[in-house]
């Protein structure tokens, strides 16, 4: 049998693959001979008991940055006699550029502009992703364009491209050791005329309100209309909460022409415990001709305040609730006064201390 074999193979293998010259031996007798594999590193390899070849485990990654080498002992049996050598395999660092991605999905976004969407691949095994890079090609040109480079999720937009013409659209996947290929071709057409869809969306996709207490929500609409449209409303209690936790919810907000932004006061009521109660408000079923945008729905969430003490939390528009006959409006300190300063302070120490409001109120 031939005597130590040194053999070279490119990193990241990530399928059975062969690994250099098949193991040799010869047998006076001409006697049939069987091949196996022993060593540390068998998980890795693995060799065919007729031919000698050996080749990488089905499934198994081997790349550069955690196998340099590895060394195997062959054994080589005829039916009386066994007979060994090794052979150490040795992984080449070669560049690992990503893999290269499907088509991307292209949509237009006006006259003027494309959206560009696209998956991220598995690049399990091989440096990770830096960024995307885009080309785009107009229809009836040969020259393709540069367009975003860089980016670091899998959106991007292409701007200042011509009115109702069709382009093709390729990305490629970026990493420290080169560059994917380019993508197949997405395709998609600008807009011929000036008109985009209105959408229509929430301001935020969460608010947060004590008891006695409101919050503004607002829902914008992407384009002013020369007409007036009305968009219903939708509301899904969650965690135990009910209608007799709020008010002021519409059944639909309305949109006069011109118009692109219109908000509403949730009042939360005080009751025997908010804690863990919420709704969600989204749209019903929208007009002809209007989307819906994201965030298409919006959660608020109830919190217990101890009645009177403290403020509202301005960064959640809360402001102090109106009168309302069965819900009192809750004191708060005017701190333009010396005697107010106090007495808000007061208040803060009681709220932020259980045991110390305890032994007030007793």
């Amino acid at each position: 049998m031939n005597s130590e074999i040194t053999e070279d193979f490119g990193n990241t293998s990530r399928g059975s693959r062969p690994v250099g010259r098949p193991v040799s031996a010869t047998d006076l007798n001409s006697d049939q001979l069987v091949y196996s594999l022993f060593g540390g590193n068998i998980r890795w390899f693995q060799i065919n008991p007729d031919t000698g070849q050996i080749s990488t485990r089905p499934g198994v990654i081997i790349d550069y940055e955690n196998l340099r080498s590895s060394t195997v002992l062959v054994q080589v049996y005829d039916g009386n006699f066994y007979a060994f050598t090794t052979v150490e395999i040795r992984i080449q660092d070669l560049p690992e550029p990503p893999l290269t991605l499907d088509a991307p999905t292209v949509e237009a976004d006006g006259p003027s502009k494309l959206s560009v969407s696209w998956t991220a691949r598995d690049n399990t095994g091989i440096p990770q992703i830096t960024g995307y890079d885009l080309q785009y090609l107009e229809h009836g040109e040969w020259v393709w364009h540069e367009g975003p480079q860089g980016v670091s999720g899998t959106s991007a937009t292409l701007n200042g491209l011509n009115r109702g013409q069709t382009y093709q659209v390729q990305v490629r996947a970026v990493n420290a050791e080169g560059v994917s290929q380019w993508s197949a071709s997405g395709t998609a057409q600008t807009s011929k005329t000036g008109e985009v869809t209105p959408t229509v969306r929430f301001d935020k996709s969460s608010y947060s309100v004590y008891e006695n207490a409101n919050v503004w929500i607002t829902v914008n609409l992407t384009r002013r209309l020369d007409e007036s449209v009305t968009i219903p409303l939708r509301v899904t209690h969650l965690g135990g909460a009910s209608s007799r936790d709020y008010t002021g919810v519409p059944n639909s907000v309305t949109f006069a022409a011109g118009e692109n932004s219109q908000s509403f006061a949730l009042y939360a009521r005080d009751d025997a415990s908010d804690e863990g109660e919420s709704l969600r408000i989204s749209f019903g079923d929208l007009p002809d001709g209007v989307e819906a945008g994201g965030p298409s729905s919006t959660t608020i969430t109830f919190s217990e305040r101890w009645p009177g003490w403290g403020r509202p939390t301005e960064g959640d528009r809360n402001v102090p609730a109106p009168p309302v006959p069965t819900d009192p409006e809750p004191f708060v300190p005017d701190t333009s006064t010396p005697v107010g300063r106090l007495l808000d302070q007061l208040f803060r120490d009681l709220n932020n201390d259980p045991s110390l409001r305890d032994r007030w109120v007793n």
